[in-house]
């Protein structure tokens, strides 16, 4: 015998006939919803989620990664026809397992699906990394692109990129582009660069200091990029500071932009080379800035490790 459930409708208040439709309608779709040992103010703050939003910023990062609906159903497990329907904003509530779902499966965080905050695509490898910022760039030819460096806590620098097209914005964060000299990273940063140097589009610059850096997955990246730099060298200014042969010089800005204590330089010197470890360098800039150390005490101190040929 059915049970026609909006016999119950008389006996709920507002609030309550609001939850009892979202529970409904999530259910009615074969999803699953939080309900028990789950607190009530969860609950609602899954149910007041801006749809609008979500339904935007799906369909702007499908679009990026190149999908149709169906290849998304299939990565998902959510039927392409309500896929539609969130893209349309024909729905009015989504469960936090669908939520999960799409952020799992599509590289995405609820922050930046939700509410529009933090980075929209996290590459899983390096090689989906330049996968979707050659998407970008030859699919959106009116696009934006601004880069954005910033501190992630790993080694070095990572170097995020986002796209402000016609249709919207798209961002991917850096840690598969990163700079420095560790791992492949700064490999695909420079093939990422290259890439866009080919094309006509304008290109931004902005770096952020540790504490801008920590706030990025609570931020619009929309308004951090508003203070971007424009300029038509800053490609080549980059791939200029990845170049290991600039490490010749004893450059401290460069040094402490693209660190890394495994690998060795060699500073020549009329004809005699000494060499010195990154960590080495590092100390000898540390205390030529701490006690203004001339350039005689500099030589003093590589004497000590002198190598004759």
């Amino acid at each position: 015998m059915g049970c026609n459930c909006w016999n119950f409708a008389p006996i709920l208040n507002g609030s309550q006939i609001f939850l009892f439709l979202f529970f409904h309608d999530s259910l009615a779709h074969g999803l699953s919803v939080p309900w028990r040992g789950t607190d009530v103010k969860e609950i609602l703050r899954i149910a007041w989620i801006n749809m609008s939003i979500i339904g935007n910023n799906l369909l702007i990062l499908r679009e990026a990664l190149g999908l149709i609906q169906s290849e998304v159903s299939d990565k998902t497990g959510i039927s392409r026809e309500y896929i539609s329907k969130i893209e349309l904003g024909s729905r009015s509530s989504v469960s936090q397992t669908l939520i999960k779902s799409l952020c799992d499966n599509l590289k995405t965080t609820e922050e930046w699906l939700t509410k529009n905050e933090g980075w929209a695509y996290s590459p899983p490898s390096r090689s989906a990394a330049l996968e979707f910022i050659s998407r970008q760039v030859n699919k959106f030819q009116q696009s934006v692109i601004i880069i954005v460096t910033y501190i992630d806590g790993a080694f070095g620098s990572a170097n995020g990129f986002v796209f402000i097209r016609p249709s919207g914005s798209i961002s991917m964060e850096g840690s598969e582009t990163r700079s420095g000299y560790w791992g492949k990273g700064p490999m695909v940063y420079e093939d990422a660069l290259n890439m866009i140097k080919t094309t006509n589009v304008k290109v931004g610059h902005i770096e952020l200091d540790k504490k801008e850096s920590e706030n990025l997955i609570h931020t619009d990246l929309l308004n951090v990029v508003k203070r971007a730099k424009y300029n038509k060298k800053i490609i080549d200014k980059e791939l200029k500071a990845l170049n290991p042969s600039k490490y010749s010089e004893m450059d401290a800005a460069v040094f402490n932009k693209y660190p890394d204590p495994h690998v060795t330089r060699s500073i020549t010197d009329a004809d005699t080379q000494i060499t010195l470890s990154n960590d080495e360098i590092k100390q000898l800039l540390e205390k030529m800035t701490e006690s203004k150390t001339d350039i005689q005490d500099l030589m003093r101190y590589m004497d000590k490790k002198l190598i004759k040929h």
